[in-house]
Formats: C-alpha cells, sequence, structure tokens
C-alpha cells in the first residue's frame, strides 16, 4: 500500500462513518472495497452501505444495500447482505429524496448493528442543480465523519468549500487512479440485467391479495370503489367495459382493457360538475418490480407483479426470496419481462382528461 494509501487508512481508522464521494468511474467501488479489506485484517468490523442503485454490489439493481464486509478465502468481494432499502429506480434523478433517506436509514441500521466502521458509496452524480443538491443534502442528513472526495478536475469544489468550512467534517481529496476504467452504458445495462436475473434466480410465485396489505407508489386502490351504477354509466361514456373505477377527491382512476380515445385535455367551460379523469390499461401494471415489507417495516425482498385480477384484487408476485409474510408493497416503474429483459420506465403511460 503505498504512503498515500497508508495516510487514508489512518483516517479512516479514526472514524466511525466515512463517505466516498466522486463522479462516475473514478474508482470509489475500489477504494472502499480496499479500505474493508485492510479494515478487516485489523479484526475491526466494516458495513457497507452501497448507495449507487445502477451498479449494486450489494443487493439488487433499484435498492441501496447494506452488507458486512467478511474475508473468509482474502477475497476482497465477500458480503453479507444485511438490509436494502427499495428505491425503485436505477438512477436518483426523479428520486432524490428516496436516495437520501434511504442512505440515511442503511447507515443508522448499520450503526445500531454495532459496525466498527461504516463506509458509503455513492453514485456518479455530482454535477448540475441535481447532483448538488443530492450530494449536499445527502452528506448533511448522513452526517458523517470522513468525506473522501475523488476528483479528477475540479468538478467537486463546492463540496470541498463547503464542507471543508464546517468544524465537524473531516475531508481528503484524492486523485482517481489511473487504473480506473470507464464503464459503456452498454455495459452498465448489461451488469443491472445479469444482476437481476441472478437475483430472481430461485424466484417463487406467490398469490396475495391487495386488500390485505398497504400498498405504496401505486395510483389505485386508494379510493373508494364505484358503484356498478357509476361503473356502467361510465363503461357508455368510452364505449368499453371497465375493469375498475374508483374515486379519490376530485379524482377518478380507472382501468379498462384498451386505452381510451373520447377524453378532452381541458374540462368544458361552465360544466363544473366533471371530474378529471385517469385511465389505465392493465398491462401497465404488469411485470412491474415491487418491493416487499414486513412488519419491521423494512424491505425484505424484491418482486416481479406478473397479473393483477382487477375484479378480485388478486395479484401474482414472482418474489425472490420467499422468506417472510409481506404486510406492504411497494411499486416502481422498472419492468422486467418473462424472458428478462429490464425496462426502467420514465413514468406511467397514463391517459389523463376529462369526460
Amino acid at each position: 500500500m503505498s504512503i498515500e494509501r497508508e495516510q487514508i487508512l489512518n483516517r479512516v481508522s479514526q472514524a466511525r462513518v466515512t463517505m466516498v464521494v466522486g463522479a462516475s468511474d473514478t474508482g470509489k467501488t475500489t477504494l472502499i472495497k480496499s479500505l474493508a479489506f485492510e479494515i478487516n485484517k485489523f479484526g475491526h468490523t466494516c458495513g457497507i452501505v452501497d448507495a449507487d442503485m445502477g451498479q449494486s454490489d450489494i443487493g439488487p439493481p433499484t435498492t441501496i444495500g447494506l452488507g458486512e464486509f467478511y474475508d473468509p478465502s482474502k477475497n476482497v468481494n465477500h458480503f453479507e447482505v444485511k438490509g436494502i432499502y427499495f428505491v425503485g429506480s436505477i438512477t436518483p434523478k426523479g428520486y432524490l429524496l428516496p436516495t437520501v433517506v434511504g442512505t440515511k436509514i442503511m447507515v443508522d441500521k448499520a450503526l445500531k448493528l454495532g459496525f466498527d466502521h461504516v463506509l458509503i458509496d455513492t453514485t456518479g452524480l455530482i454535477q448540475g442543480s441535481l447532483g448538488r443538491t443530492l450530494k449536499e443534502h445527502k452528506i448533511e442528513l448522513v452526517n458523517p465523519d470522513l468525506i473522501i472526495i475523488l476528483q479528477r478536475e475540479n468538478e467537486c469544489e463546492y463540496l470541498i468549500k463547503r464542507f471543508k468550512a464546517i468544524s465537524n467534517h473531516h475531508i481528503i481529496v484524492m486523485k482517481p487512479s489511473e487504473e480506473v476504467r470507464n464503464k459503456s452504458p452498454a455495459e452498465r445495462r448489461e451488469y443491472r440485467e445479469r444482476s437481476l436475473q441472478a437475483y430472481f434466480f430461485n424466484s417463487k410465485l406467490k398469490k396475495l391479495n391487495l386488500k390485505g396489505f398497504y400498498l405504496l407508489d401505486i395510483p389505485l386502490f386508494s379510493g373508494n370503489p364505484l358503484s356498478e351504477k357509476e361503473k356502467n354509466y361510465l363503461s357508455q361514456k368510452i364505449d368499453q367495459e371497465l375493469l375498475w373505477a374508483e374515486s379519490q377527491g376530485e379524482e377518478i382512476h380507472l382501468v379498462a382493457l384498451d386505452s381510451i380515445k373520447n377524453l378532452v385535455e381541458k374540462p368544458p367551460k361552465n360544466d363544473i360538475g366533471r371530474r378529471l379523469l385517469f385511465a389505465y390499461t392493465p398491462s401497465e401494471f404488469e411485470d412491474i418490480l415491487v418491493g416487499l415489507y414486513n412488519r419491521a417495516g423494512e424491505c425484505y425482498s424484491l418482486g416481479i407483479v406478473r397479473k393483477i385480477d382487477f375484479a378480485t384484487q388478486q395479484v401474482e408476485i414472482e418474489v425472490a426470496e420467499d422468506k417472510e409474510e409481506p404486510v406492504g408493497i411497494k411499486f416502481s416503474r422498472c419492468r422486467i419481462n418473462q424472458n428478462g429483459s429490464v425496462y426502467f420506465l420514465p413514468r406511467r403511460n397514463l391517459i389523463k382528461g376529462w369526460l
């Protein structure tokens, strides 16, 4: 180990929580594994929070994972997963709050488990207003004892200037190793798909009734179901059968077999009685990645929704780790097809308008 690395290790060994920050392909993960290896050699326990949801080493992609590092065979890549937080995305874009909160929850869990040292890996999103907001608030909330910044030029100067001025933050700035290789978008995509396919290799199909669970991030099943009379009226208006319809305040959410064509974008003038309508098709809720939650409020497994029977609210979910009975289900915008292909949908293809 070089003199610089020895000095860094000495600083890390004095810190309880260390966060490593840098752009993509600066060697953050490699540095963390190297530090964990050295910490473990000293007989200290080391927990690693992997907050890079797109290229996760701990837990499946779309999650922030907590792992315990161990080295039974001198292999630096040994982790035992201790917890996951389901963000439901491979990028923090559009998910800043879950990314920051999830990182904090996993760090708190690591401290509660009593690890001597906690190392935090982060995403490569550091520039632009989004990157600044993410990194500044993540550091502010987690409040690490030590921040290691891998910087090529001056892309992290805003962090260095701010947190060097705060007395309770210690910062190390270093250049990325010349041995770091840039990964192409195709390589990153292939890695995610391989990871998710491996995670679901021994999955089990379960049939559940959505009525018995709390549901997160799904636009259905949180309002009052419409009566048969109201459903029949809407069916006539849209000229097709409804599979599901409910009222949520001034909104109506419904599911029909096909897309609805006769909606207008704006309410007709002088027609106060009309309500905004959101229409979906069954396919929008098939092959969707979900998180399954236990009574402790923790995500213990991911699943894939294969089919929903809207008449009975029965759902078929392919569960990766069938080790507990869920009490909650969180939906995402990630889709995994039967053949294993992974699609990360930017938004639901919903129809919104007025009758």
